[in-house]
């Protein structure tokens, strides 16, 4: 199961409430929590983050029926016993270091991380497709 940025969030909440089994995934740039995911996102326009992202988590959330601040990727991580994959670029303007970090330090299955030196907030399939094939195939072999 593979997914890349808020999809990597939807893949670690599909596995600690959806119900879903699978033999491992790949977390493409996960982000630890929608409020920081929406921080970024004020930041990238050049508009404050507080108060707006706040704001925003909590009127969204609301108006369609959800806490927004226990929206927490970083947390849902724990629930992985699979075998993970999180991929990250070294320069991503949208997901910081510590979010990655705290993704994979909860992952409870085994796991391996792997970085992009150059790269940002991209499809690294795309933009690295060597490299990101070679992982791939690593993480598939040792599985």
């Amino acid at each position: 199961m593979l997914g890349t940025s808020l999809g990597a969030a939807a893949v670690l909440k599909a596995v600690k409430d959806g119900g879903v089994k699978p033999s491992g995934i790949i977390l493409e740039a996960p982000f630890a929590t929608l409020y920081a995911a929406t921080c970024a996102r004020f930041r990238a326009v050049g508009a404050p983050e507080v108060p707006l992202a706040g704001m925003v988590v909590f009127w969204g959330g609301a108006i369609h029926g959800f806490w927004g601040f226990g929206h927490r990727p970083a947390t849902d991580a724990k629930s992985v016993h699979v075998p993970a994959m999180v991929l990250y670029g070294e320069r991503d303007e949208r997901v910081d270091r510590w979010e990655i970090d705290a993704v994979y330090g909860n992952l409870a299955g085994e796991k391996r991380l792997v970085t992009f030196p150059d790269a940002g907030h991209v499809n690294f399939l795309s933009r690295y497709r060597p490299e990101w094939t070679a992982a791939l195939r690593e993480f598939i072999k040792a599985e």
